[in-house]
Order: C-alpha cells, then sequence, then structure tokens
C-alpha cells in the first residue's frame, strides 16, 4: 500500500520553521571556521566574502522551513499534462508574505498530490554552493526541484537529467528529497565530512532534524526505506544488511526500515570498472532493496524498476 503524502504533512514540511539559529547556536564558531576555509583558497583568506557570507547566512537561516531545504523526486515530465498555473508562477516571481506562503503551498500540493508518497526518503549530503545563495538566494525556494535552480517546484534543468533517469517510472518517483546537513554549506562534501567527525554532537544535531522530518512526513508510524546518496552517510551511518529488527536509539530509524547507498551521480555508466558515478553493480543494490522493499508492503513495482537507467545511448 502507498502511503500518500497528505495535505497536513506538505503543509507542516512546507512551513515549520527549522528553529536553525538554537539548534546550530552551540556549534556557531566551528561553522564559522568552516566558512573561512571555504574562503581560503592558495593561502589566501577573502575576508569581505566571509564577512558577506556570514551576513547572507544569518539572514537566511532565522526564517528557514524545511520546505526551503527540500524537495520531491518528481519532475513532470512523466506527466506532461501536468503544468504550473498562471498564478504560482506569479507568486513564485515576486517576494511573498505569510499569504503568499499559503497560496503557494496550496497550489503546489494541488498539482502534486497525486504523484507524492510517504515510503521512500532520498537523502543527499548538504547544500553545495555559496552562502549568498544558500537554498536558491532570492525569491520562494520553498519545495523546489532537487539541484534546480527553476522557480517551479518539479520542472528544473540543472542535474534534473541524471535524477530523472535514476528515479522516473519507479517507485522512488515522488519521494521526499532532503540533505543530511542542514544550514552548513560547504563546497566540497570532504570538508563537510572532515569537519563532522569531528564533534558527534554536530551528527546528532542533524538526525535530530531528520528524526522530525520523518515525522512532519507522516511516515513515523510505518516502516522507510532511505535511500542515502554521497557523504551523507557520515550522518545516516552505514546501510545495514536487509530490513531494520530493532529501531535506532534515537528514533531515526524504526523496525521493517531498509536503507541503501548510491554514489553522487556525477555521470551514470555502464562501465563497472569506471571510477566514481554510479555503475551497474549500485542499479542492482538499488534495484534490490526497493523491489524487496515494496513486496514486503504492498506497494506497486516491476520486478526490475531501474532498466531503464541504461536504456538511452546518451548515457556513457
Amino acid at each position: 500500500m502507498i502511503h500518500h503524502v497528505t495535505d497536513k504533512a506538505f503543509k507542516d514540511l512546507a512551513l515549520t520553521n527549522m528553529r536553525l539559529l538554537e539548534r546550530l547556536a552551540p556549534m556557531q564558531s566551528d561553522i564559522e571556521d568552516l566558512i573561512k576555509r571555504i574562503c581560503t583558497k592558495k593561502g589566501t583568506f577573502d575576508e569581505v566574502q566571509y564577512r558577506k557570507k556570514l551576513q547572507a547566512r544569518q539572514q537566511v537561516i532565522e526564517k528557514t522551513t524545511y520546505g526551503d531545504m527540500a524537495s520531491w523526486a518528481y519532475w513532470g515530465s512523466t506527466y506532461p499534462d501536468v503544468e504550473p498555473p498562471a498564478e504560482y508562477v506569479e507568486a513564485c516571481n515576486r517576494d511573498r508574505d505569510d499569504s503568499d506562503k499559503q497560496t503557494l503551498v496550496e497550489l503546489q500540493y494541488d498539482l502534486l498530490k497525486d504523484r507524492l508518497n510517504a515510503d521512500f526518503i532520498i537523502v543527499g549530503v548538504n547544500w553545495g554552493g555559496d552562502e549568498q545563495k544558500l537554498y536558491g538566494g532570492k525569491g520562494p525556494t520553498m519545495f523546489r526541484n532537487y539541484h534546480s535552480k527553476s522557480v517551479t517546484p518539479f520542472y528544473g534543468r540543472k542535474d534534473k537529467e541524471r535524477w530523472t533517469r535514476l528515479f522516473e517510472r519507479t517507485p522512488l518517483e515522488g519521494s521526499y528529497m532532503t540533505d543530511a546537513f542542514k544550514g552548513v554549506a560547504s563546497t566540497t562534501s570532504a570538508k563537510l565530512a572532515s569537519w563532522a567527525h569531528k564533534d558527534a554532537n554536530r551528527v546528532t544535531v542533524m538526525r535530530d532534524i531528520l528524526r522530525e522530518e520523518r515525522h512532519l512526513l507522516g511516515a513515523s508510524d510505518h516502516p522507510v526505506c532511505w535511500i542515502t546518496v554521497g557523504k551523507s552517510s557520515v550522518v545516516m551511518g552505514e546501510p545495514w544488511n536487509g530490513k531494520r529488527e530493532s529501531a535506532s536509539p534515537d528514533g531515526l530509524y524504526l523496525p521493517d526500515d531498509r536503507m541503501v547507498h548510491i554514489p553522487f551521480p556525477l555521470f551514470i555508466t555502464r562501465k563497472e570498472s569506471s571510477r566514481g558515478g554510479i555503475r551497474p553493480s549500485h542499479i542492482d543494490a538499488l534495484s534490490e532493496t526497493v523491489t524487496t522493499f515494496c513486496m514486503e508492503h504492498g506497494i506497486p513495482c516491476s520486478e526490475r524498476p531501474f532498466d531503464n537507467v541504461f536504456s538511452s545511448e546518451k548515457r556513457k
């Protein structure tokens, strides 16, 4: 049985303040040190850039909602008849007040409600841009497509092709997509992983946020299949074999949850010997985990849901 995302869950995720200033306060000096390293290139520290990043970050995260830092694995090309209405585009192109937020959420949910599920959660690493454009920069960012600069929630172009190749026309289409690290931008995941390893509390804070996201999604009363991407494993932990027998101590994972890990899809290749990217062995692991989870919980799924990943001649 598919667990559809309810109107309440969609609105709660879109409008709930993450309390990032409060949550990240104990590690503020560490975050500033991380930004300093990002602003240091070839041994030269750019103080002007550093100050701009700090100021921009403060302005953004004090008002940040979950919807500003998350999205849905849905890009719309599967259902070309679904078009964003003119009033939605108009609302996206102006600064929004509280009434605009409500309007955006209602329009988005009406467009997407039949396409979304609360059975799978896809977790990336973090925002990879700079602090001045944290989570989209100017204008509304609510539920914008993962790795997309588009103002619509499902017609993005940047990196779209790689994600649609993996998820469209599979049970993962319409899944909730979020990041393991919130409110901490880094141009490289390696820098972020190194920063996180220095203090276990940094990981604890991020797992607490993820647990709340699961709750708001309406997925705290049934098993979830987690798809972790890249170095998100720093927060998520290594995938376990089979389904979980018990809940995790912090409540993030529940009995019967499953998890599979894939690299960040910088590219997708048929060559198993290739370094990096998504390879056939990753697709096999993804397919096995997803199909098993679907069979266990009565979710419609073909025997080989990811066969189309390598069907295009353009793929490397």
